[in-house]
Parts: C-alpha cells; structure tokens; sequence
C-alpha cells in the first residue's frame, strides 16, 4: 500500500481540473472550499459598482427636472457624479488588485478582506451615507447570492476555459483562411452574387439578421453536441480495454496526474458528463465562430471592393442602406453587412458539418478537441480512485467556506 499524494500535490490537480474547465469533477466539498475569500476579488468589483449605481441614482434624482447647463462645475452634485464614475472605472483594477493580495496574505486577512467584501456590497452604500438607492440592499445580496452560486457551480471556472480557449481558437484563423476559407467561399460566392439574398437581407432588421444567423448557428451547436457525446460514449467505452491505443501513462503524461494510473474507470456522475460534454462542444464552437466572423469580414471587404452600389441598388430595386454616423463614408453599406453575416453563419454551420463528416476537417480540428476530451476523462478517472470518497458529496459543511485545507476523509488510501 502506498499513501495518496500530500494535500499540496492535490490541491495542484485539482487546479489542473479547474485550468482544463472541468471543476464539476470535483466533489461539491472541494468546490465550496474557501468559497468567500475566492470571490472576494469579484465582491469587491460588484461593491463599487453598486456604490455607483447607487450614486448615479441620487444624483439623477436631484438634477430630474433641472437644466444640466445651469449646473456650476463645483456643484457637489457633479462632485458625486465623478465619484460614481471613477468607482465604476476602479471596479476591475481593484478586483485584480484584491486577486493579487488574497494569493499572497495571509489566511487570517484573506478572511478578514472576504466578510469586508460582503459588507461593502450588501452595506456598502449605507456606509457611506446614501441610504438605500437602488440597487436596494436585497436586490445586492442576490447578486453576492448570485456570485457564490456560479463560482460554487463551476460557471465562473468554465467560463475562463472558454475564454482561454477563444484566444486559442483565433489563433487557428490562419489555418482556416489557407485550407477552409477558399472552399468555402467558391461554394457560397453564387449566393453572394445573387439578386434574392440582397432582396432578402434589405427587408430584414439587424435584429432579426442576428436572429436567423443564431439559427443557423444553433443548427451547428446541435450537430456539434450529438457528434461529441457519441465520441465521449465511445471513449468511456473503451476506458477499460487493455489493448486501446493510448493508456492512462501515455494521456497523464506531462501532468500532475503523471504518478497516478487508475486500475478502473468509476461511473460518471451527471454533471461530470455534463461537463466533459461541454468542454469539446464550447471548444469546437468557438471554432466554428472564429471562422463565421472571418467568412463575413471577407465577405464585408470583398463587397466593397467587388459589388458597385449601382448594382446592389438594381438588385434590391433601390437604395441599400447607409452605415450610420461616420461609418457612412466608407464603400460599404448596411446591406452588405447582413448579407454577410447571413454568409458568414451558413458558412459557420458548413465548417461545423464538414468537421463532422470530411475526414480531413476531422484531423486538423475534431481530433485535438477529442485528444484533450481523452485526456480530461483519465485525468478524471485518476482524481476520482486516489481522493473522491462517498462521503464527499454528502458530507459538506458551511465552515468549508472559509477553509483551504482538505478533510482527512479525501486523504485516502490506495493501492
């Protein structure tokens, strides 16, 4: 028998588990733990918005009904005004700042910067005599409700994956524009050139351009999801073989899961297959937007350049829309704007079935998505035999809130 990892070395899977945007593998224990001092940063930053807000409100009520220009430059009410602006303006620097100092104090004033947090956000305006000015006191203690509930959740650690990811998946736009964007635009180009999308496009609101480019949209979330949770049943599947191709040694390879080869696969909880699925869903649809958008930025400057505003005006059977403001001096119009956004989403959901089908999309955009969802599920399966005990998802106390440290209960024993 040998003993699992020190708490220190668990601790630093589970931050891989939370990197890799699978916090739900994580017992709800482990997810309330040190819950306030981790949205601390965020309380802050939802304190001083209120406080604007609420400063915004009073003045707004003092100058109702009073000529603005009448108003003196010293007028504490213009004073207050920049106040609430300059909070507004202080709220992110000051939540990073907050994230910086909760890394480096220690426990005792991570605590005591946390319950300051919740006061200045349930109190906040009341301390510094404003009374209750909306945002009222309860509609401010559901938003701090609101943060503990996504963070407890894991909403706020998927939501940095898929930032991250968006950042990667951008990335990868110069791949596309050399081996998609060209096949793609011969088979859309006979649509760009025909008279009855123009006429279709010029009788649309943005509003309901962006609505029917969501559907389409949706049509590839919809393909994406059921292609993927087939890929994750095949994967759970063959979980246990001994003969498939790549083992627990070779997928924990160069992780903090290098030391720990699990001798079986446990079943998956609900929310564990809820977020392995969405892992690769998010990852390959924001792929599929990265290249919607350079399907219609082609399409915009390629308009400019290629369709006069003579020949779009004889296509819709008059004028096409002006861009507003000082957008209207370019060559382009708003027409060609929803034309291409219209493109640019049949292109998208295009790119989403034939990642689904051509098996060189497949290589190229499908398979590191389903390598890292390989690795994901053995990195789960390898935390859930060396920590994860029963009494973990029953057994969560409130003090959990505020502690760092593990119970003794997850330091188990294995072979």
């Amino acid at each position: 028998m040998k003993r699992a990892a020190a708490p220190t070395q668990r601790r630093v899977r589970e931050d891989w588990l939370r990197f890799a945007g699978l916090p739900l593998v994580l017992p709800p224990s482990v997810r309330l733990r040190a819950l306030l001092r981790r949205t601390a940063p965020v309380t802050w930053g939802l304190a001083l918005v209120a406080t604007a807000m609420a400063l915004a409100a009073q003045v707004g009520s003092e100058l109702e009904g009073v000529n603005v220009d009448t108003v003196a430059l010293d007028d504490p009410r213009v004073l207050r005004s920049l106040v609430g602006l300059g909070l507004l303006v202080a709220a992110v620097p000051v939540a990073w700042a907050v994230t910086v100092v909760m890394r480096r104090a220690p426990r005792p004033v991570q605590i005591i910067i946390a319950l300051a947090a919740i006061a200045a956000l349930v109190a906040g305006p009341s301390l510094v005599g404003l009374g209750d000015w909306p945002p009222t006191w309860w509609v401010r203690a559901l938003a701090l409700l609101a943060v503990w509930l996504v963070t407890y959740a894991g909403i706020g650690t998927i939501l940095g994956w898929i930032a991250r990811r968006g950042l990667r998946s951008f990335n990868q736009i110069g791949v596309m524009a050399t081996r998609v964007l060209p096949l793609l635009v011969v088979a859309t180009m006979f649509f760009f050139y025909n008279a009855e999308i123009w006429q279709v496009a010029v009788n649309l609101s943005l509003g309901r351009s962006v609505l029917v480019s969501s559907s389409l949209l949706l049509i590839a979330v919809v393909l994406i999801a059921v292609g993927m949770r087939d890929q994750l049943a095949e994967l759970r599947e063959n979980a246990d073989r001994s003969d498939r191709p790549r083992g627990p040694d070779v997928l924990l390879a160069r992780t903090p899961f290098e030391p720990v080869s699990p001798d079986a696969a446990p079943p998956l909880r609900y929310g564990e297959r809820v977020n392995l699925l969405l892992v690769p869903v998010f990852a390959q649809l924001l792929q599929v937007l990265a290249f919607t958008l350079l399907v219609t930025t082609f399409f915009v400057l390629f308009g400019m350049i290629a369709i006069p505003e003579q020949t779009a005006a004889q296509w819709i059977g008059g004028p096409t829309e002006e861009l507003p403001g000082l957008l209207a001096r370019l060559p382009g119009s708003f027409t060609l704007i929803k034309v291409a956004l219209l493109l640019g989403a049949f292109a998208g959901l295009s790119f989403a079935a034939s990642s689904a089908s051509d098996a060189l999309y497949r290589e190229e955009f499908v398979h590191p998505i389903v390598d890292e969802l390989e690795t994901g599920l053995a990195a789960r399966d390898a935390y859930v035999v060396a920590y994860r005990a029963p009494e973990d998802d029953s057994t969560v106390s409130p003090l959990d809130a505020l502690d760092e440290r593990p119970r003794e209960s997850g330091d188990r024993l294995r072979d």
